[in-house]
This record gives C-alpha cells, sequence and structure tokens, in this order.
C-alpha cells in the first residue's frame, strides 16, 4: 500500500514538474524558478537515485531475513 501511494505520488508530482516547465519562465515567481533549478540539479538527482536504491534494499533486505536468515543460522548451529 506505502509502495503504492509513493507512485501516485510521484507521478502527480511529475506531471506538475512538467507543467511548470511548459510555462513561460516570465510568468513564474522566483520561487518557482529556484524550485526547478534545485530539481534540475545534479543535488536532486543523486538524492532521488540514494532514496530508490534505499528503497530496494530495504525489501530485499526484508527478503532475506525472512526467507533465508534462519536457514543460514542454522547451518551455523549445527558445526
Amino acid at each position: 500500500m506505502l509502495l503504492g501511494e509513493m507512485l501516485v505520488e510521484a507521478n502527480i508530482k511529475e506531471g506538475v514538474i512538467e507543467t511548470l516547465h511548459a510555462l513561460p519562465v516570465e510568468h513564474l515567481s522566483r520561487p518557482i524558478v529556484r524550485f526547478l533549478s534545485v530539481y534540475d540539479s545534479w543535488l536532486a538527482l543523486t538524492t532521488r537515485i540514494t532514496f530508490n536504491l534505499s528503497i530496494w534494499l530495504f525489501w530485499l533486505a526484508m527478503c532475506y531475513l525472512l526467507f533465508f536468515w534462519k536457514r543460514n543460522s542454522n547451518q551455523l548451529d549445527s558445526r
């Protein structure tokens, strides 16, 4: 449910960003122009990539703990 909500919100945000880019610059306020410049910067791109990787890492860690952790601990106990 959380992942679905995140995808919905991300798609809405992308639509708003595309709409703001389509408007002429002289019609935008200074905070909007700043927001768009920060959104298009390397910092925002790095943050988005890091956030996406952390979500995938979370799911991989959960799957490992659910399905493989106990199996490995049983092998260690039998030694």
